[in-house]
């Protein structure tokens, strides 16, 4: 016969989950989480005195689940009743505050209050058997949970005014409990027991982080604002989630185990087969709801932030003030058709054109795209005129590589963003108002964001405030009108500026590798730097910070004609991260590359 499953301890039929630490063998470890949070307990209350005492006097707030009853029921009686029979089980105690409240007359909370109300007592419900679980290794535990819960709903329905975002958070969180009155029944594991009390401490600091938010003076500021800053009790909230997935799991698992328990228990004791499988499958069943209620959760989830993430791109957009024209230098393909009109098709036979079999036979161009830090490639050199299709044009040789690498990296889905300086028939073809860097640090930003769009969960403040800061505006029109500047002042100027839109990127780049945990890199394409309405010196200075920054992870490429600029780059200060290919000028054909069309 198969030897057993070893069964965990057990009293008076029901499996022992965490027992007093007094005792002999109690597993000091496994209680660590909601040791954790139990010490916080006295450093919590301090922060709320002040509120609790002018909200309560020198009442204490409740400790145990029945005296949290009485609280909740004092704010409203109808929608309790209807949930007492099933979540909190206490409509005779409910009924009897609710004939005192009518001779003392009851309070009344709006709408919206009502909703958390409801809420929060059908989150005590399917939370309260997590508490009881951990009261089993001390009272203190079961206090600790019902005394935080009980000033957090003193705090929301006093403090939160019209905010319904509270309400919404605990319904989530309370779908994702395992929905059977005894799935503490199942074979409680150490790692069971390790999520448990997890859960148990993360809903003790969500209740604690949400209770301060409530009661700062700055979150009703921003508020007002209608703008609030990133709230640590959502991402609280999520891991509760994650934990209580873990819970269901971990009992899908050991429902297996339990199974082989009872098929041994089957031939020793001669229970029915059709007992056992009916208990298993009840609970099998139990918890697939339980499993499916939680992916619906996260699906919910997902959609909702994706939502919220259009939003705040969107928001940040308007206040980038982001200028479209139909060359659209941020469109590659339409870049493309540009290049394709601009270089006569008759002269290709005679003059050298750019191919990506030329681009990557180049040294330089295999080392960056090889390399394992961030870097940057510089193309320069000059057009023959003569290749051109006309006089009017005055597009560039290489510039065909900025595209060839863009199609790599689409080929190899690799994160980027590109920028034409060129797009239209001429130098000057755009409706631009501003300096073209500016535009161009602005078109890259905005396209990794697009690409990206919950870095502005994190980053939105800090990206709006380097917006808004005066060097972002330094070289508007409007604050040069009317001025006369000295060379020396313009040049200050223009480093100034620069060096803040730059920061945006960075900041941006920073956000990426941070969330980036396979180590891919960001891609930036830009064609005819050249065309920065600056020295390009200014500008490639700026670049090579960028990829020195330890804190991104980002390679560069960048076309430069050398008729209309070049870079007076300090040859000392070239490395591996920063490779000029300087001197390819455009040759009749046959003297350098291939003759290929573009």
């Amino acid at each position: 016969m198969a030897s057993k499953i070893p069964m965990e301890a057990i009293e008076e039929g029901k499996p022992v989950w965490f027992e007093d630490p007094r005792k002999a063998g109690a597993n000091e470890q496994l209680l660590k989480p909601a040791k954790d949070v139990v010490r916080g307990r006295d450093q919590f209350k301090q922060r709320l005195q002040a509120f609790l005492k002018k909200s309560r006097g020198n009442a204490d707030p409740p400790k145990t689940k029945e005296d949290l009853e009485k609280e909740i029921a004092k704010y409203d009686y109808s929608n309790l009743k209807n949930e007492a029979d099933n979540i909190l089980n206490a409509a005779a105690r409910v009924n009897s505050t609710y004939n005192r409240e009518r001779q003392e007359g009851r309070k009344k909370v709006g709408r919206i209050a009502q909703e958390f109300i409801n809420s929060f007592s059908e989150f005590l419900g399917v939370y309260s058997g997590i508490v009881n679980i951990m009261k089993g290794a001390g009272q203190i535990y079961g206090e600790v949970a019902y005394e935080t819960l009980s000033v957090l709903f003193i705090v929301v329905v006093n403090k939160s005014g019209n905010d319904s975002g509270m309400a919404g958070l605990l319904q989530e969180m309370r779908k994702s409990f395992p929905r059977l009155d005894d799935w503490t029944l199942i074979y409680p594991t150490p790692s069971m027991k390790q999520v448990v009390a997890e859960v148990y401490k993360e809903v003790i600091t969500f209740a604690r982080d949400a209770s301060v938010y409530f009661t700062r003076f700055r979150t009703r500021f921003w508020k007002a604002l209608g703008n609030p800053p990133a709230m640590g009790i959502e991402k609280t909230a999520s891991v509760i989630h994650s934990k209580l997935a873990e819970v269901t799991s971990e009992a899908m698992v050991n429902l297996h185990k339990r199974n082989q328990q009872i098929q041994l228990t089957v031939e020793e004791s001669k229970i029915t087969l059709e007992e056992s499988h009916s208990t298993i499958q009840r609970l099998e069943s139990m918890l697939e709801e339980a499993r499916l209620e939680n992916e619906k959760y996260r699906q919910q989830e997902e959609l909702e932030k994706e939502n919220e993430d259009k939003q705040r791109l969107e928001t940040f957009k308007s206040i980038l003030e982001i200028v479209t024209y139909p060359t659209a230098p941020s469109t590659p393909d339409i870049c493309a058709h540009m290049l394709t009109k601009a270089f006569d098709c008759h002269k290709k036979n005679h003059y050298q054109y750019m191919t990506r079999t030329l681009l990557e036979s180049l040294p330089a161009y295999k080392s960056w795209f090889a390399s394992s830090e961030s870097s940057v490639l510089l193309l320069a050199g000059e057009t023959n005129t003569n290749a051109r299709a006309g006089r009017g044009y005055t597009h560039s040789w290489l510039s065909p590589a900025t595209l060839f690498a863009v199609d790599i990296l689409r080929e190899n889905d690799e994160r980027g963003a590109y920028y034409c300086c060129h797009p239209g028939a001429r130098t000057d073809d755009n409706d631009l108002d501003t300096y073209l860097a500016k535009d161009l640090l602005i078109k890259l930003s905005y396209k990794l964001l697009e690409s990206q769009p919950k870095v502005l969960r994190s980053k939105m403040a800090q990206l709006q405030s380097i917006v808004t800061q005066p060097f972002w505006t330094l070289l508007d029109p409007q604050k040069l009108e009317n001025r006369r500047l000295e060379s020396w002042e313009l040049k200050e100027r223009q480093r100034s500026a620069l060096a803040t839109w730059f920061s945006l990127l960075r900041e941006i780049l920073e956000e990426l590798k941070e969330e980036n945990d396979e180590g891919k890199f960001t891609y930036l394409i830009i064609d005819r730097m050249d065309l920065v309405e600056m020295k390009v010196s200014y500008f490639m200075d700026e670049l090579v910070k960028l990829v020195r920054n330890e804190n991104v992870r980002v390679k560069i490429l960048a076309v430069l004609d050398t008729v209309r600029g070049e870079w007076d780059e300090d040859l000392g200060v070239v490395d591996a991260r920063v490779l000029v290919v300087q001197g390819l000028d455009q040759k009749p054909a046959g003297t350098f590359g291939h003759a290929s069309p573009i």
